[in-house]
């Protein structure tokens, strides 16, 4: 009889134990639910707020807020926090437990940025003018947000390792997400203190803005024509001065071009060219904005005497982007659409009699437009963030400062204009006007990439072509010697460590300079085409894995005329945006 109730003793014990587990397991699950929920939601808050949909990311973090709450409670009940006395299932239990925590503050943070743009509050600007209130108010949200994902920085570091997939998966991205928000939001308290300075009448912020005409390539996109200065001082924001670059010519008492400090691969690559010096025509012929935006704010004060707290760069295409956002923006009292800016209004100007005339009447467009931009013209506030979006997306746009949390805030955002480091696959390809002619107004851009992984090893082989579609009967285009005849410097930018394996031009074996810039080999020469025809560049190239898989990834260069990219002979796409394909399957095994 006692073994009887001993063994319906331990027997009902038993079901007990299993009826808990079975709680905690469903529970768990539940957990697990909601937070998958809240990692789709919160995908979709950040689609649409990039869509310029704010009212709608607001409302979908809002649910994500409310899914990861209800995986937290999950997570808190008794029958699943007694299972983290359990070995192995304990650990498994707090790391999961501190996802779910970091990523509730994190989307906390960013629910109160959205909560403050959205919401009544003091004007950040009006009129030309930045208000201080505004900008104080907006300093105590980003402190707040500051501090919501610092306690999800403490969360994430202290969280035990989890040898699950799935829990250790999400603790990676968390952990990604975090260090690029505490970038972001460090960098916008840093800038909005230092604006608040200015507006406050303490030392001016100047901010120099290089606009590019990609009618001429550079390796940004398009070469400088125009340079204007805005400045925040006593809380006015003024376009301080608007310049074509022939007049920023600035010499030595020996009557030569000053030139200015610059990196040592800028100079050696680019010296001779006199891009560091005050010539400016040729100051981007580095693809790498953050070293163009060094040289050109010194040229700027080797020019003016003014230092600048920021450098700005951004080419015709983007600007249209940003005019069409501001529906009653004109350009001598008529409308022009943003699309044709780069192009036919651009074309338009090349009609006027002389060289000196275009540049008066574009430097008045310039003027005007952003004029308009900073006087209060009224804009359609989603058109204006996808079109900010898009420009940054295409590197049209870039700025770099003189403030490192700034710059970490705009490297976060990929809007600081900064090359690939050149890891396995980072490829850049860049081909720069050598002609002195506008005929990249018609230049068609493709690029085909083959690249096949053999174990351990790539081999891959790019291909540029450059086709010079200038129509007949554009002779009156500007132009020196060489007319209508494109001339053109390629450059292939190589990963670190890859062999060179040939140079053709045509198809024919070529010769061509192998010099390097930010630690990566770079194969660059200069080719021709007449009107009509064509020039294609060959480099191929070979790489050693040391990891599994492998990512080819393509950078583009901002073009008036978009480039394509065919990779495998897969059917071309155009090359706006960065471009990557995927070998997961290189070096495995």
């Amino acid at each position: 009889m006692r073994r009887r109730k001993i063994a319906v003793g331990v027997t009902l014990l038993a079901l007990l134990v299993l009826v808990w587990c079975a709680l905690a397991i469903v529970d768990v699950l539940a957990a697990r639910r909601d937070a998958v929920a809240a990692e789709a939601a919160a995908r979709e808050a950040a689609d649409l707020a990039g869509a310029g949909d704010l009212e709608g990311a607001q409302e979908v973090l809002h649910d994500a807020v409310g899914s990861l709450d209800s995986a937290q409670a999950a997570l808190h009940r008794p029958w699943v926090r007694s299972l983290r006395l359990v070995p192995y299932a304990g650990t498994e239990l707090a790391a999961a437990d501190a996802g779910v925590e970091a990523v509730r503050h994190t989307s906390l943070a960013t629910l109160s940025l959205l909560d403050y743009v959205l919401a009544d509050r003091a004007p950040l600007y009006g009129a030309g003018r930045l208000e201080p209130s505004g900008l104080s108010e907006l300093g105590q949200v980003l402190t707040e947000a500051i501090g919501h994902v610092s306690t999800a920085n403490d969360t994430i570091t202290a969280a035990p390792h989890s040898r699950l997939g799935f829990v250790a998966r999400r603790l990676e991205e968390a952990d990604r997400v975090t260090a690029a928000l505490t970038d972001s939001l460090r960098g916008a308290a840093s800038l909005v203190d230092r604006l608040a300075e200015a507006a406050g009448g303490g030392r001016p912020y100047r901010l120099l803005v290089l606009l590019e005409n990609g009618a001429e390539r550079r390796a940004t996109g398009g070469l400088v024509g125009w340079i204007a200065l805005f400045k925040v001082a006593d809380g006015s924001i003024q376009l301080e001065r608007s310049d074509a670059v022939a007049a920023l010519s600035a010499r030595d008492p020996s009557g030569e071009l000053v030139r200015v400090e610059a990196p040592a691969d800028y100079v050696r690559r680019y010296g001779e060219f006199l891009a560091n010096s005050t010539l400016w025509l040729n100051v981007n012929l580095s693809p790498d904005f953050p070293a163009v935006a060094g040289v050109a704010g010194r040229l700027y004060t080797a020019a003016t005497g003014l230092t600048v707290d920021a450098v700005a760069r951004i080419d015709l295409v983007g600007l249209g982007y940003l005019m069409d956002a501001f529906p009653e923006m004109t350009i001598d009292g008529r409308n022009v659409a943003g699309a044709t800016l780069a192009t036919d209004f651009l074309i338009d100007s090349y009609r006027l009699p002389s060289p000196a005339e275009q540049n008066a009447y574009l430097a008045a467009a310039v003027r005007e437009v952003f004029g308009q931009l900073i006087g209060g013209a009224s804009a359609d506030r989603s058109a204006l963030l996808k079109a900010v979006r898009r420009a940054v997306g295409e590197r049209r746009l870039a700025v770099v400062t003189d403030d490192d949390a700034v710059n970490a805030m705009l490297a976060a955002a990929g809007a600081d204009g900064t090359v690939l480091p050149g890891g396995a696959g980072d490829l850049l390809v860049t081909s720069q006007n050598f002609a002195a002619n506008k005929v990249d107004l018609f230049t068609k851009t493709d690029l085909t990439i083959a690249a096949v992984p053999d174990g351990c090893g790539i081999q891959g082989e790019i291909s540029l072509t450059l086709t010079n579609a200038t129509p007949v009967g554009m002779d009156w285009l500007p132009h020196l010697a060489l007319g209508n005849k494109g001339r053109w410097m390629v450059s292939v930018y190589l990963p670190r460590g890859a062999k060179l394996l040939g140079l053709q031009v045509d198809g024919r074996p070529a010769e061509g300079s192998f010099l390097e810039e930010f630690g990566r080999r770079v194969v660059s020469l200069i080719v021709d085409a007449e009107m009509g025809a064509a020039v294609t560049v060959t480099v191929g190239w070979q790489e050693q894995l040391t990891e599994p898989g492998y990512t080819l990834t393509l950078q583009p260069q901002p073009l008036v005329v978009p480039g394509t990219l065919s990779v495998n002979g897969e059917p071309p796409v155009l090359l706006v945006e960065t471009q990557r394909r995927e070998f997961p399957d290189a070096c495995v095994g």
